[in-house]
């Protein structure tokens, strides 16, 4: 006998042969292991059942639905629980189980017919039957009586039907429509309602995993798509940074000196703009400012529509990933496909990884390369020259950066924290006192045939700090 105790579905299942799993496999309830079965016992009105043992042992089978567990009993007292996170099993006392009701007619009609008082253990789909046999509120007592009565006689003869609705199998007694009749005893019944419901069951619960996740995805990547959409139109359709540099050029004589902010006539909308200005910079300082912010700019709308043609095509992706997992009706071609389209965002993920941490403080931010061969991607691909390189001296370790901020100078807690970040990424992590070099990028060179991570320093400054992690 096979027991499944999964949260949203319980159930049992009587293989005709018994094959262990060679992987994956423990033994429970090693006490009774050989020991010999002695009797079943099935606890009245109540949705469990014992396996009763030599020498006194009972181990308990509770169907209790997304409750229901394998509990361990000697002597009457629990010594092994299957779901130990089931709290209010641990109180459980095996022998007193059973539910006497009572069931008979006269009981019936002092309820006056109340169904779900007298026949607490009926579930949906009986109450369901015997209301459409006439049992309603006009129906007299007696009536109602008959109704039950011939449902019981039913019960204790009954056959099997498989059902389904919404999405799943269910196992009855009534022949509701469209129900298949299963030939055969109620093991024989069971086991085919069991192989029926697994089939869809893995393949549907799996499916919307699968499709859960995705539309998650896609729902990520629309936003993603919508922000950056509005963001290249703010910077194609607004104020260019450009524009501003040319209205200071050619307005240089109708700027006040220390001034903050200043309107002056564009000639490129034909209206005024008020432009704002570092008061300790000349008119042309400023305008200088702008044209390098023009310049970031552009780079900044070239790198928006490539991150845009990018997930555009992610967003195509995975669509026709959506339709594949809704297309799949076999349980092994599906998982092939989920394991295909995993494998693929792996290697994304790993190629669009950015081959440094990011940290910032004070405003400022600290970037500290992975590994080696990141180190130099990081020192030669992504950090400018005015940038402020950092690493411990005479030791292995990662690359620190510093960016640059137009017109700041590198504040000296900020050097500071960035030195303890690069000593404690180092192999002098545990060092009580570190020496750290640091330098401006432009100082820093890479020969050809030197290996991953290692540079030649021009000029450099020297701080000792203790390390830290960020």
């Amino acid at each position: 006998m096979k027991a499944y105790l999964m949260g949203d579905f319980s159930c049992l299942y009587f293989p005709k042969d018994f094959r262990p799993a060679k992987r994956n496999r423990i033994d429970l309830f090693q006490e009774i292991i050989n020991k010999k079965v002695i009797g079943i016992k099935q606890y009245l009105n109540e949705r469990s059942f014992s396996i009763n043992f030599e020498d006194n042992f009972k181990l308990l089978f509770k169907m209790h639905g997304n409750r229901s567990n394998l509990i361990l009993f000697h002597d009457g007292k629990l010594t092994e629980i299957f779901k130990s996170h089931l709290l209010s099993d641990h109180d459980i006392n095996i022998d007193e189980l059973d539910r006497n009701l009572d069931l008979t007619k006269e009981n019936f009609i002092e309820s006056e017919g109340n169904l779900k008082k007298v026949f607490p253990t009926f579930g949906l789909r009986i109450r369901k039957e015997i209301e459409s046999q006439g049992f309603n509120t006009e129906t007299t007592l007696e009536g109602k009586w008959n109704i039950v009565s011939k449902t019981l006689d039913y019960i204790e003869n009954p056959k099997y039907y498989l059902g389904f609705e919404n999405g799943l199998y269910y196992l009855t007694f009534f022949p509701e429509q469209n129900n298949k009749l299963v030939q055969g005893t109620a093991f024989e019944a069971i086991n085919e309602f069991f192989i029926t419901f697994s089939k869809d069951y893995h393949l549907n619960r799996e499916r919307a995993e699968a499709t859960k996740s995705n539309n998650q995805q896609v729902k990520k990547t629309e936003q993603y798509i919508k922000k950056a959409e509005k963001k290249i139109n703010e910077l194609v359709n607004g104020v260019k940074y450009n524009e501003i540099a040319d209205v200071i050029m050619a307005n240089l004589h109708a700027i006040p000196q220390n001034s903050d902010k200043v309107e002056l006539y564009n000639f490129y909308s034909d209206s005024n703009i008020s432009i704002a200005l570092k008061k300790n910079h000349t008119p042309q300082k400023n305008a200088e400012i702008y044209y390098k912010k023009s310049k970031n700019q552009k780079i900044e709308i070239d790198k928006l529509n490539q991150n845009l043609d990018k997930k555009l095509e992610e967003l195509i992706e995975l669509n026709i990933y959506s339709d594949e997992l809704k297309a799949s009706d076999n349980i092994k071609e599906l998982r092939k496909l989920i394991k295909a389209h995993q494998q693929v965002n792996t290697k994304k993920s790993q190629s669009d990884l950015l081959p440094y941490f990011k940290f910032h403080f004070n405003k400022f931010e600290i970037w500290v390369g992975r590994n080696p061969k990141a180190n130099d991607s990081l020192t030669q691909k992504h950090a400018y020259k005015e940038d402020l390189w950092l690493h411990a001296k005479d030791v292995p370790g990662s690359h620190v950066i510093i960016k640059h901020q137009a017109n700041k100078a590198f504040p000296k807690d900020v050097i500071e924290h960035a030195a303890q970040i690069a000593a404690y990424y180092s192999k002098r992590k545990t060092d009580s006192l570190c020496p750290v070099t640091y330098t401006p990028k432009k100082y820093i060179r890479k020969p050809k045939g030197l290996a991953a991570g290692k540079v030649i320093i021009d000029k450099e400054n020297v701080i000792l700090v203790q390390p830290q992690r960020p």
